[in-house]
């Protein structure tokens, strides 16, 4: 379980810094850069807004 939460932790973290090193984000960039589905994404995007 805390493997997970690390895994999502970091994969947050790598949003936040490709939001930072790109000017312009495209959300249907994100999961082929990530290698996860869009909801996941568009899950992780809510979560870091909030």
């Amino acid at each position: 379980m805390k493997r997970e939460r690390d895994f999502v932790e970091s994969r947050r973290n790598r949003i936040v810094e490709i939001m930072e090193e790109k000017p312009e984000v495209r959300v249907d960039e994100l999961p082929q850069i990530l290698g996860v589905s869009l909801i996941t994404i568009r899950r992780d995007l809510q979560y870091l807004e909030e």
